[in-house]
Protein backbone atom coordinates (compact mmCIF):
# COMPACT_ATOMS: atom_id res chain seq x y z
CA UNK A 1 0.00 0.00 0.00
CA UNK A 2 3.15 2.31 0.74
CA UNK A 3 4.06 1.53 -2.92
CA UNK A 4 0.58 2.21 -4.21
CA UNK A 5 0.22 5.39 -2.54
CA UNK A 6 3.92 6.62 -3.65
CA UNK A 7 2.86 6.10 -7.66
CA UNK A 8 -0.31 7.38 -7.37
CA UNK A 9 1.26 10.86 -5.72
CA UNK A 10 4.66 10.31 -8.03
CA UNK A 11 2.02 10.30 -11.09
CA UNK A 12 0.29 13.30 -10.35
CA UNK A 13 3.56 15.23 -9.60
CA UNK A 14 4.40 14.76 -12.57
CA UNK A 15 0.93 15.98 -14.16
CA UNK A 16 1.80 19.15 -12.31
CA UNK A 17 5.44 19.77 -13.55
CA UNK A 18 4.71 19.36 -17.14
CA UNK A 19 1.10 21.26 -17.00
CA UNK A 20 -0.95 17.51 -17.98
CA UNK A 21 -4.57 16.69 -16.93
CA UNK A 22 -4.22 15.66 -12.86
CA UNK A 23 -6.23 13.13 -12.21
CA UNK A 24 -8.07 13.79 -8.87
CA UNK A 25 -9.35 10.86 -8.11
CA UNK A 26 -5.83 9.08 -7.69
CA UNK A 27 -4.65 12.20 -5.47
CA UNK A 28 -7.60 11.07 -3.03
CA UNK A 29 -6.66 7.76 -3.65
CA UNK A 30 -2.98 8.76 -3.00
CA UNK A 31 -4.06 10.84 0.10
CA UNK A 32 -6.61 7.72 1.69
CA UNK A 33 -4.26 4.92 1.65
CA UNK A 34 -4.53 3.22 4.86
CA UNK A 35 -1.03 1.86 6.53
CA UNK A 36 -2.24 -0.58 9.47
CA UNK A 37 -0.44 0.24 12.64
CA UNK A 38 -0.56 -1.38 16.34
CA UNK A 39 -1.48 0.97 19.70
CA UNK A 40 2.17 0.55 20.27
CA UNK A 41 2.90 2.82 16.89
CA UNK A 42 4.23 -0.24 15.57
CA UNK A 43 3.61 -0.28 11.38
CA UNK A 44 1.66 -3.83 10.45
CA UNK A 45 1.96 -5.57 7.11
CA UNK A 46 -1.50 -6.38 7.26
CA UNK A 47 -5.19 -5.65 9.10
CA UNK A 48 -5.12 -8.27 11.69
CA UNK A 49 -1.49 -8.89 12.48
CA UNK A 50 -0.41 -10.56 15.29
CA UNK A 51 2.44 -10.62 18.22
CA UNK A 52 3.70 -14.32 16.92
CA UNK A 53 4.02 -13.68 13.01
CA UNK A 54 7.35 -15.02 11.08
CA UNK A 55 8.19 -12.71 8.07
CA UNK A 56 9.52 -14.02 5.23
CA UNK A 57 10.25 -10.58 3.31
CA UNK A 58 11.32 -7.23 4.48
CA UNK A 59 8.65 -5.75 3.01
CA UNK A 60 7.80 -2.84 6.01
CA UNK A 61 11.26 -1.87 5.78
CA UNK A 62 11.17 -1.54 2.20
CA UNK A 63 9.51 1.51 3.67
CA UNK A 64 11.73 3.46 5.00
CA UNK A 65 14.62 2.46 2.01
CA UNK A 66 12.61 3.04 -1.12
CA UNK A 67 9.27 5.43 -0.47
CA UNK A 68 9.10 8.42 0.96
CA UNK A 69 6.16 8.43 2.71
CA UNK A 70 5.36 11.84 4.18
CA UNK A 71 4.20 10.93 7.70
CA UNK A 72 6.72 8.06 8.59
CA UNK A 73 9.31 9.36 11.02
CA UNK A 74 12.61 8.66 11.79
CA UNK A 75 11.63 6.88 15.32
CA UNK A 76 8.87 5.08 13.52
CA UNK A 77 11.55 3.59 11.12
CA UNK A 78 13.83 2.85 13.88
CA UNK A 79 11.30 1.24 15.92
CA UNK A 80 10.12 -1.02 12.82
CA UNK A 81 13.46 -1.72 11.93
CA UNK A 82 13.73 -3.02 15.46
CA UNK A 83 10.53 -5.16 15.68
CA UNK A 84 10.66 -6.90 12.07
CA UNK A 85 14.60 -7.22 12.54
CA UNK A 86 13.87 -10.24 15.24
CA UNK A 87 10.75 -11.41 13.30
CA UNK A 88 12.43 -12.52 10.32
CA UNK A 89 12.51 -16.26 9.13
CA UNK A 90 16.33 -17.23 9.46
CA UNK A 91 15.62 -18.96 6.42
CA UNK A 92 13.75 -16.45 4.60
CA UNK A 93 15.50 -15.41 0.88
CA UNK A 94 18.44 -14.06 0.40
CA UNK A 95 17.37 -9.85 -0.20
CA UNK A 96 16.18 -9.95 3.29
CA UNK A 97 19.68 -9.19 5.10
CA UNK A 98 20.76 -6.63 2.02
CA UNK A 99 17.58 -4.68 2.67
CA UNK A 100 18.41 -4.62 6.56
CA UNK A 101 22.30 -3.83 5.81
CA UNK A 102 20.76 -0.67 3.99
CA UNK A 103 18.06 0.45 5.84
CA UNK A 104 20.75 0.17 9.15
CA UNK A 105 22.82 2.41 7.69
CA UNK A 106 20.58 5.26 6.55
CA UNK A 107 18.48 5.30 9.85
CA UNK A 108 20.93 4.19 12.44
CA UNK A 109 21.87 5.73 15.68
CA UNK A 110 24.69 3.85 16.69
CA UNK A 111 26.78 0.84 16.24
CA UNK A 112 28.85 -0.66 13.01
CA UNK A 113 26.22 -3.56 12.37
CA UNK A 114 25.73 -2.13 8.82
CA UNK A 115 29.05 -3.63 7.66
CA UNK A 116 28.38 -6.90 9.79
CA UNK A 117 24.40 -7.38 8.48
CA UNK A 118 26.43 -7.01 4.78
CA UNK A 119 28.25 -9.94 5.58
CA UNK A 120 25.31 -11.61 6.67
CA UNK A 121 23.34 -10.67 3.23
CA UNK A 122 26.53 -12.60 1.12
CA UNK A 123 28.71 -14.41 2.91
CA UNK A 124 26.08 -16.89 3.77
CA UNK A 125 24.67 -16.97 0.55
CA UNK A 126 27.36 -17.48 -1.83
CA UNK A 127 28.12 -21.44 -3.45
CA UNK A 128 30.82 -22.26 -5.40
CA UNK A 129 32.44 -22.82 -7.20
CA UNK A 130 31.39 -19.53 -9.43
CA UNK A 131 30.62 -17.94 -5.83
CA UNK A 132 26.81 -17.59 -7.17
CA UNK A 133 23.82 -16.75 -4.65
CA UNK A 134 21.74 -19.12 -3.63
CA UNK A 135 18.01 -18.29 -2.26
CA UNK A 136 18.62 -19.51 0.99
CA UNK A 137 20.84 -19.59 3.66
CA UNK A 138 20.11 -23.23 4.24
CA UNK A 139 19.67 -25.75 1.22
CA UNK A 140 17.79 -28.34 2.81
CA UNK A 141 14.72 -27.95 0.63
CA UNK A 142 13.11 -30.09 3.70
CA UNK A 143 13.63 -26.85 5.50
CA UNK A 144 12.00 -25.20 2.88
CA UNK A 145 8.68 -26.67 2.28
CA UNK A 146 9.91 -29.69 0.83
CA UNK A 147 10.87 -26.67 -2.34
CA UNK A 148 14.82 -26.53 -3.02
CA UNK A 149 15.79 -23.07 -3.15
CA UNK A 150 16.84 -21.48 -6.35
CA UNK A 151 20.75 -21.51 -7.28
CA UNK A 152 21.38 -19.14 -8.51
CA UNK A 153 19.17 -16.98 -7.15
CA UNK A 154 19.68 -13.36 -9.45
CA UNK A 155 17.70 -11.27 -7.17
CA UNK A 156 19.84 -12.02 -4.53
CA UNK A 157 22.81 -11.17 -6.86
CA UNK A 158 20.84 -7.64 -7.71
CA UNK A 159 20.35 -6.66 -4.42
CA UNK A 160 23.44 -7.43 -3.12
CA UNK A 161 25.03 -5.00 -5.32
CA UNK A 162 22.75 -2.13 -4.51
CA UNK A 163 24.14 -1.87 -0.83
CA UNK A 164 26.92 0.06 -1.84
CA UNK A 165 24.98 2.91 -3.69
CA UNK A 166 21.75 2.77 -1.42
CA UNK A 167 23.29 1.52 1.66
CA UNK A 168 26.22 3.44 1.81
CA UNK A 169 26.05 6.39 -0.27
CA UNK A 170 22.62 6.51 0.74
CA UNK A 171 20.88 7.23 -2.63
CA UNK A 172 17.20 7.73 -2.64
CA UNK A 173 15.88 7.64 -6.17
CA UNK A 174 12.44 9.81 -5.58
CA UNK A 175 13.28 12.80 -4.64
CA UNK A 176 12.99 15.59 -7.04
CA UNK A 177 16.75 16.57 -6.66
CA UNK A 178 19.69 14.21 -6.42
CA UNK A 179 20.03 13.13 -2.62
CA UNK A 180 21.86 10.91 -0.86
CA UNK A 181 22.70 10.28 3.08
CA UNK A 182 26.61 9.08 2.81
CA UNK A 183 27.88 6.76 5.61
CA UNK A 184 30.85 4.35 5.95
CA UNK A 185 30.57 2.58 9.47
CA UNK A 186 33.52 0.86 10.70
CA UNK A 187 35.63 -0.96 10.01
CA UNK A 188 35.15 0.39 6.50
CA UNK A 189 37.71 2.87 5.52
CA UNK A 190 37.72 3.68 1.72
CA UNK A 191 35.39 2.45 -0.94
CA UNK A 192 34.95 3.52 -4.49
CA UNK A 193 31.44 2.93 -5.93
CA UNK A 194 30.52 1.42 -9.11
CA UNK A 195 29.24 4.71 -11.38
CA UNK A 196 25.69 4.76 -10.59
CA UNK A 197 23.17 6.86 -12.93
CA UNK A 198 20.39 9.49 -11.64
CA UNK A 199 17.97 12.28 -13.43
CA UNK A 200 19.54 11.66 -16.63
CA UNK A 201 22.97 11.59 -15.09
CA UNK A 202 25.95 9.45 -14.29
CA UNK A 203 27.80 9.85 -10.73
CA UNK A 204 31.04 8.40 -9.38
CA UNK A 205 31.42 8.22 -5.21
CA UNK A 206 34.54 7.54 -3.75
CA UNK A 207 34.32 7.38 0.22
CA UNK A 208 36.28 7.31 3.11
CA UNK A 209 35.16 7.05 6.65
CA UNK A 210 34.52 10.50 7.19
CA UNK A 211 33.75 12.24 3.64
CA UNK A 212 32.57 11.21 0.24
CA UNK A 213 33.32 12.73 -3.03
CA UNK A 214 30.31 13.05 -5.51
CA UNK A 215 31.46 13.62 -9.35
CA UNK A 216 28.90 14.44 -12.07
CA UNK A 217 30.44 12.54 -15.57
CA UNK A 218 28.72 12.45 -18.69
CA UNK A 219 26.18 9.98 -20.15
CA UNK A 220 27.52 6.84 -22.22
CA UNK A 221 25.05 5.21 -22.80
CA UNK A 222 21.74 6.08 -24.91
CA UNK A 223 18.86 7.14 -24.02
CA UNK A 224 19.21 9.11 -20.75
CA UNK A 225 17.87 13.00 -20.77
CA UNK A 226 19.93 15.52 -18.80
CA UNK A 227 17.31 18.31 -18.04
CA UNK A 228 20.57 20.24 -16.56
CA UNK A 229 22.23 19.77 -19.66
CA UNK A 230 25.27 22.79 -19.72
CA UNK A 231 24.18 24.03 -16.36
CA UNK A 232 24.67 22.91 -12.80
CA UNK A 233 22.61 20.59 -11.32
CA UNK A 234 21.47 20.69 -7.56
CA UNK A 235 21.87 17.72 -5.20
CA UNK A 236 20.52 17.28 -1.74
CA UNK A 237 23.01 15.65 1.45
CA UNK A 238 20.46 14.97 3.93
CA UNK A 239 22.40 14.17 7.88
CA UNK A 240 20.45 12.24 10.98
CA UNK A 241 20.28 13.58 14.33
CA UNK A 242 21.35 11.00 16.74
CA UNK A 243 19.04 12.49 19.47
CA UNK A 244 16.51 14.18 17.86
CA UNK A 245 13.87 12.53 14.92
CA UNK A 246 14.90 14.69 12.04
CA UNK A 247 16.39 14.51 9.14
CA UNK A 248 18.63 17.55 7.72
CA UNK A 249 18.98 18.51 4.10
CA UNK A 250 22.06 20.65 2.92
CA UNK A 251 21.66 21.78 -0.92
CA UNK A 252 24.66 21.74 -3.28
CA UNK A 253 25.47 22.33 -7.04
CA UNK A 254 27.64 20.23 -9.22
CA UNK A 255 28.70 21.13 -12.94
CA UNK A 256 29.80 18.49 -15.18
CA UNK A 257 32.75 16.81 -14.56
CA UNK A 258 32.90 18.61 -11.13
CA UNK A 259 33.60 16.91 -7.90
CA UNK A 260 31.95 17.92 -4.57
CA UNK A 261 33.60 16.71 -0.82
CA UNK A 262 30.48 16.35 1.39
CA UNK A 263 30.64 14.83 5.23
CA UNK A 264 29.42 12.03 5.83
CA UNK A 265 26.94 10.84 8.48
CA UNK A 266 29.27 9.47 11.50
CA UNK A 267 26.18 7.92 13.58
CA UNK A 268 29.16 4.26 14.37
CA UNK A 269 31.20 7.00 16.44
CA UNK A 270 28.33 6.91 18.88
CA UNK A 271 28.00 3.96 21.81
CA UNK A 272 24.86 2.06 21.74
CA UNK A 273 25.53 1.84 25.73
CA UNK A 274 27.58 4.61 27.37
CA UNK A 275 31.27 3.85 28.51
CA UNK A 276 30.91 0.04 26.82
CA UNK A 277 34.75 -0.27 25.70
CA UNK A 278 33.45 -3.31 23.74
CA UNK A 279 32.05 -1.74 21.16
CA UNK A 280 33.17 -2.45 17.76
CA UNK A 281 36.33 -4.34 18.78
CA UNK A 282 37.82 -6.97 17.12
CA UNK A 283 36.32 -10.09 18.40
CA UNK A 284 36.81 -13.65 17.79
CA UNK A 285 35.87 -17.44 17.86
CA UNK A 286 37.81 -20.85 17.96
CA UNK A 287 34.77 -22.60 17.74
CA UNK A 288 32.03 -22.88 14.84
CA UNK A 289 29.34 -20.58 14.44
CA UNK A 290 25.45 -21.08 12.52
CA UNK A 291 26.16 -19.32 9.25
CA UNK A 292 25.59 -15.58 9.28
CA UNK A 293 25.88 -15.37 12.98
CA UNK A 294 29.56 -14.18 13.05
CA UNK A 295 31.50 -13.21 16.95
CA UNK A 296 31.81 -9.85 15.69
CA UNK A 297 27.97 -9.62 15.79
CA UNK A 298 28.13 -9.51 19.65
CA UNK A 299 30.12 -6.78 19.96
CA UNK A 300 28.32 -3.96 16.64
CA UNK A 301 26.21 -2.33 19.51
CA UNK A 302 23.00 -3.25 17.56
CA UNK A 303 20.80 -6.62 19.67
CA UNK A 304 19.61 -7.38 15.82
CA UNK A 305 22.92 -9.01 14.93
CA UNK A 306 23.93 -12.01 16.74
CA UNK A 307 26.77 -14.45 17.61
CA UNK A 308 25.61 -18.40 18.03
CA UNK A 309 27.58 -21.27 18.29
CA UNK A 310 26.64 -24.30 16.40
CA UNK A 311 25.94 -26.79 19.51
CA UNK A 312 25.43 -26.08 22.82
CA UNK A 313 28.85 -26.83 24.34
CA UNK A 314 31.35 -24.55 26.31
CA UNK A 315 31.92 -22.48 23.47
CA UNK A 316 33.71 -18.97 23.76
CA UNK A 317 34.20 -15.32 22.01
CA UNK A 318 37.38 -12.80 22.49
CA UNK A 319 37.06 -9.44 21.93
CA UNK A 320 40.49 -7.65 21.75
CA UNK A 321 40.49 -4.83 23.82
CA UNK A 322 44.63 -4.09 24.05
CA UNK A 323 43.32 -0.53 22.97
CA UNK A 324 41.04 0.26 25.00
CA UNK A 325 42.72 2.16 28.64
CA UNK A 326 42.86 -0.06 31.46
CA UNK A 327 39.55 1.12 33.64
CA UNK A 328 37.43 -0.50 36.49
CA UNK A 329 34.74 -2.48 35.28
CA UNK A 330 31.04 -0.94 36.54
CA UNK A 331 28.49 -3.42 34.90
CA UNK A 332 28.44 -6.27 32.44
CA UNK A 333 25.39 -6.35 30.30
CA UNK A 334 24.62 -8.71 28.09
CA UNK A 335 21.47 -8.83 26.08
CA UNK A 336 21.13 -12.73 24.41
CA UNK A 337 17.46 -12.67 22.02
CA UNK A 338 15.59 -15.38 22.15
CA UNK A 339 17.98 -17.67 23.55
CA UNK A 340 19.51 -17.67 26.92
CA UNK A 341 22.15 -19.93 27.81
CA UNK A 342 22.00 -21.92 30.86
CA UNK A 343 25.38 -20.94 32.13
CA UNK A 344 27.73 -17.94 31.18
CA UNK A 345 31.11 -16.51 32.31
CA UNK A 346 33.23 -13.31 32.12
CA UNK A 347 36.64 -13.21 31.94
CA UNK A 348 39.01 -10.23 32.21
CA UNK A 349 42.80 -11.07 31.19
CA UNK A 350 46.43 -9.99 29.66
CA UNK A 351 47.41 -13.08 28.66
CA UNK A 352 47.22 -15.18 24.86
CA UNK A 353 48.34 -18.54 26.19
CA UNK A 354 45.50 -20.91 27.59
CA UNK A 355 47.17 -22.48 30.83
CA UNK A 356 48.01 -18.71 31.61
CA UNK A 357 44.54 -17.62 31.22
CA UNK A 358 43.00 -20.73 33.30
CA UNK A 359 45.87 -19.78 35.77
CA UNK A 360 45.43 -16.62 35.88
CA UNK A 361 41.91 -15.46 35.34
CA UNK A 362 38.94 -15.44 37.65
CA UNK A 363 35.90 -15.81 35.96
CA UNK A 364 32.67 -13.51 36.97
CA UNK A 365 29.32 -16.19 36.47
CA UNK A 366 26.50 -13.95 35.18
CA UNK A 367 24.09 -16.77 35.94
CA UNK A 368 21.31 -15.90 33.02
CA UNK A 369 17.84 -15.84 33.28
CA UNK A 370 15.02 -16.83 30.56
CA UNK A 371 12.77 -13.71 31.08
CA UNK A 372 10.40 -15.02 27.82
CA UNK A 373 10.73 -17.98 25.73
CA UNK A 374 9.43 -17.60 22.30
CA UNK A 375 6.42 -18.92 21.58
CA UNK A 376 5.32 -19.78 24.55
CA UNK A 377 5.59 -16.29 26.78
CA UNK A 378 5.00 -13.85 24.00
CA UNK A 379 1.37 -12.58 23.48
CA UNK A 380 -0.39 -13.51 20.21
CA UNK A 381 -2.48 -10.73 19.88
CA UNK A 382 -1.16 -7.69 20.65
CA UNK A 383 1.83 -5.96 18.74
CA UNK A 384 4.33 -4.87 20.94
CA UNK A 385 7.90 -3.53 20.86
CA UNK A 386 10.90 -6.30 21.07
CA UNK A 387 12.24 -7.13 23.69
CA UNK A 388 14.68 -9.98 24.79
CA UNK A 389 16.03 -11.61 27.43
CA UNK A 390 18.83 -9.90 29.12
CA UNK A 391 21.57 -10.12 32.17
CA UNK A 392 23.15 -6.94 34.14
CA UNK A 393 25.67 -7.72 36.45
CA UNK A 394 26.40 -4.69 38.45
CA UNK A 395 29.62 -4.49 40.53
CA UNK A 396 29.29 -3.33 43.97
CA UNK A 397 30.93 0.00 44.81
CA UNK A 398 32.72 -1.73 47.98
CA UNK A 399 33.92 -4.69 46.73
CA UNK A 400 37.45 -5.61 48.10
CA UNK A 401 38.58 -8.06 44.99
CA UNK A 402 38.88 -4.81 42.64
CA UNK A 403 41.68 -6.80 40.34
CA UNK A 404 38.72 -9.36 38.95
CA UNK A 405 37.21 -6.45 37.78
CA UNK A 406 39.46 -4.15 36.23
CA UNK A 407 39.94 -4.23 32.16
CA UNK A 408 42.84 -6.36 30.56
CA UNK A 409 44.17 -6.89 26.80
CA UNK A 410 41.62 -9.24 26.33
CA UNK A 411 37.46 -9.80 27.38
CA UNK A 412 36.20 -13.21 27.32
CA UNK A 413 32.35 -14.50 27.28
CA UNK A 414 32.21 -18.46 27.75
CA UNK A 415 28.58 -19.63 27.17
CA UNK A 416 27.16 -23.59 27.32
CA UNK A 417 23.76 -24.76 27.40
CA UNK A 418 20.50 -23.26 25.52
CA UNK A 419 17.57 -22.81 27.89
CA UNK A 420 13.91 -23.79 26.13
CA UNK A 421 15.81 -23.82 22.57
CA UNK A 422 13.61 -25.62 19.64
CA UNK A 423 10.32 -25.66 18.90
CA UNK A 424 7.18 -25.91 21.52
CA UNK A 425 5.42 -29.61 20.68
CA UNK A 426 2.02 -30.89 21.63
CA UNK A 427 2.10 -33.90 23.43
CA UNK A 428 -0.55 -36.67 21.87
CA UNK A 429 -1.47 -38.43 25.32
CA UNK A 430 -4.09 -37.64 28.04
CA UNK A 431 -3.90 -33.64 28.84
CA UNK A 432 -2.26 -32.11 25.95
CA UNK A 433 0.79 -30.77 27.60
CA UNK A 434 3.56 -29.01 25.27
CA UNK A 435 6.65 -29.14 26.18
CA UNK A 436 10.21 -28.15 24.08
CA UNK A 437 12.06 -29.69 21.85
CA UNK A 438 15.67 -28.82 21.66
CA UNK A 439 17.15 -27.93 18.62
CA UNK A 440 20.62 -29.01 19.53
CA UNK A 441 21.93 -25.02 18.46
CA UNK A 442 23.56 -23.24 20.90
CA UNK A 443 22.69 -19.93 22.82
CA UNK A 444 22.66 -16.56 21.13
CA UNK A 445 24.43 -13.31 21.88
CA UNK A 446 23.31 -10.00 20.57
CA UNK A 447 24.75 -7.83 22.74
CA UNK A 448 27.90 -8.17 25.04
CA UNK A 449 28.95 -4.62 26.60
CA UNK A 450 31.06 -4.02 29.48
CA UNK A 451 30.90 -0.60 30.88
CA UNK A 452 33.71 0.46 32.67
CA UNK A 453 34.80 4.36 34.25
CA UNK A 454 35.73 5.80 31.04
CA UNK A 455 35.17 4.02 28.52
CA UNK A 456 36.74 4.88 25.06
CA UNK A 457 37.39 6.68 22.12
CA UNK A 458 36.14 4.31 19.27
CA UNK A 459 37.22 6.37 16.76
CA UNK A 460 40.45 5.90 17.82
CA UNK A 461 40.41 2.49 18.97
CA UNK A 462 39.77 1.28 15.51
CA UNK A 463 42.66 2.77 13.65
CA UNK A 464 44.42 -0.49 12.03
CA UNK A 465 41.58 -2.80 12.86
CA UNK A 466 41.19 -4.78 9.26
CA UNK A 467 37.25 -6.14 8.47
CA UNK A 468 37.90 -9.43 8.50
CA UNK A 469 39.42 -9.11 12.63
CA UNK A 470 36.46 -6.75 13.27
CA UNK A 471 33.65 -9.38 11.74
CA UNK A 472 35.58 -12.83 13.66
CA UNK A 473 36.14 -14.37 10.40
CA UNK A 474 39.83 -13.61 9.35
CA UNK A 475 41.68 -17.46 9.23
CA UNK A 476 44.94 -16.80 10.94
CA UNK A 477 42.95 -15.44 13.96
CA UNK A 478 40.48 -17.75 13.97
CA UNK A 479 42.62 -20.98 13.53
CA UNK A 480 44.76 -19.56 16.39
CA UNK A 481 41.63 -19.86 18.67
CA UNK A 482 40.55 -23.04 17.72
CA UNK A 483 42.88 -25.34 20.23
CA UNK A 484 41.83 -22.44 22.89
CA UNK A 485 38.51 -22.43 22.19
CA UNK A 486 38.39 -26.77 22.55
CA UNK A 487 40.83 -26.50 26.01
CA UNK A 488 38.49 -23.93 27.50
CA UNK A 489 35.23 -26.03 26.67
CA UNK A 490 37.00 -28.98 28.05
CA UNK A 491 38.55 -27.18 31.50
CA UNK A 492 35.31 -25.56 31.98
CA UNK A 493 32.95 -28.52 31.74
CA UNK A 494 34.64 -30.35 33.68
CA UNK A 495 34.50 -28.23 36.35
CA UNK A 496 31.07 -28.07 36.10
CA UNK A 497 30.97 -31.38 36.42
CA UNK A 498 32.56 -31.39 39.77
CA UNK A 499 30.57 -29.03 41.06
Amino acid sequence: MGAFSTILTEITKYQKKNGLPVNETWVDMAAKVNIPKAKSGITLEYEGMTNNVTVKQADVLLMGLRLKLPNYTLKEQRQDFLYYDQKQSPDGPAMTDTISAMVMNKIGASGCSAFIRQGNAQLQFLRGPWYQMSEQANDDKNANGGVAPANPFLTASAASLQIPVFGYVGHTQLEDQVTIRPALPAPLKNLQVADFYSKGNRFRAIMNSTHTNITRLPVELPGFYDSFINQPMPFLVERRNATEDAIYATAHNITMNETVTVENNMYWQQLTIPNNFLQCQPTTSGGQYVVGNFPGAATDGDPGTRWQPLTQNASNITVDTRNVPFQRVKRISVEWGPRTPKFARVGFTNETELPLILKTTKFIELHPITNQIYGMDTPNDEVVPYKGNSTEYIVPEDLKDHARFRSGNYTILVVEGCEGCGKLVQMTHENGTKYWQDDGLGASVGEFAVIGETGMDIVQNLNGVTADERSGTKDDVVDKQEAQNTAMREQWSSQRVNT
